[in-house]
């Protein structure tokens, strides 16, 4: 997240953000990662500019970071720890985190099926009738689920239950190499992404492979 592009929203609810942000990492971190063991590596994650007129709102970027108690270094030309061509940064400390999402959500669904979660799994839910009083789920098997509410955490992929526009859809793109033997000048090997709009990010695994994305283009149905 990049809060200096949030300034134009008024003091409290700027504030407001930045503080959920840190909660938001604090609870993955203390209760998802230590307490029930759901699988996540903890990283260090650095953002960066190339460009000079940038520095400026580097520097803002990490003040506010900081001022939400974020904890976070500057970087600059002159302390770069980077081979990369950097004019300013930021290098959080304890700000990044990256997961294996399939992992992650089967040991989430793990946690929840032990407080009494019930999960259907390679059910499609083709339907959704609302009622008065309850909410009644018509599967792909014809199947009937009935509730009080319904959650749809189906990410972007909402426009089958309703016709409210929750956002615009975007195509990334990611590429990874194989397992290299030297990360020289690749500091700590953190998260890195730039300050582009949209932004490129550049990222190791566990078998010492790298990961590049971004390129964010509108969504289309023929993508080849």
């Amino acid at each position: 997240m990049f809060l200096s592009k949030y300034n134009l929203l008024e003091e409290d609810k700027r504030r407001r953000l930045e503080m959920e942000f840190v909660e938001v990492f604090s609870y993955i971190r203390i209760y998802l990662v230590n307490k029930e063991n759901v699988y996540s590596s903890i990283k260090k994650a650095s953002q960066y500019t190339s460009k000079e007129y940038e520095v400026k709102e580097m520097k803002e970027e990490y003040e506010i970071r900081k001022n939400a108690g974020i904890d976070v270094k500057y970087i600059s030309e002159e302390n770069n720890p980077f081979s990369l061509d950097l004019k300013a940064g930021v290098y959080g400390v304890n700000a990044g985190a990256q997961l294996d999402p399939y992992e992650y959500t089967h040991q989430l669904l793990d946690v929840s099926c032990n407080m009494g979660l019930k999960v259907y799994e390679n059910t499609e839910v083709m339907e959704i009738a609302y009622g008065k009083d309850e909410v009644e789920i018509i599967t792909s098997f014809g199947y009937k689920v009935k509730a009080k509410k319904v959650i749809i955490a189906t990410g972007y992929n909402t426009q089958r239950f309703t016709k409210r526009n929750f956002g615009m859809k975007t195509v990334t793109y990611n590429i990874a190499t194989k397992s290299v033997k030297s990360f020289d000048g690749w500091f700590n090997k953190v998260l890195i992404r730039d300050n582009c709009d949209p932004y490129n990010y550049f990222r190791t695994t566990s078998d010492n492979r790298i990961i590049a994305g971004g390129e964010d283009v509108d969504f289309y149905t023929n993508i080849k």
